[in-house]
């Protein structure tokens, strides 16, 4: 495909939509992926972490990694639960 006829196919809305929504699919076929193998992985981490043998940096990574998805999902149970009170007081205020 030319430059020239993606740019054209790129300005018609009904393309970039459709464009779009397969990108959105794409997308929820990978995070359905990631969550199928997530115990998996974080058991790889566990293991890693714990194997007094594995090269210390391998033990380094997995350690972060641990603590940067924890993190992660603290923040985000913290972000849903404001944005859950948020939505209760403008349902309370309209």
């Amino acid at each position: 495909m030319s430059l020239r006829t993606a740019m054209r196919a790129l300005a018609d809305p009904v393309f970039r939509e459709a464009l779009q929504a397969a990108k959105r699919q794409v997308l929820r076929v990978a995070m359905t992926r990631l969550t199928i193998n997530t115990a998996a992985a974080v058991d790889t981490l566990a293991e890693i972490y714990a194997d007094q043998k594995a090269p210390a940096s391998a033990r380094v990574s997995a350690s972060a990694n641990t603590i940067r998805l924890a993190l992660d999902d603290h923040l985000q149970d913290d972000l849903a639960g404001r944005i859950a009170k948020l939505e209760r007081q403008s349902d309370d205020d309209a």
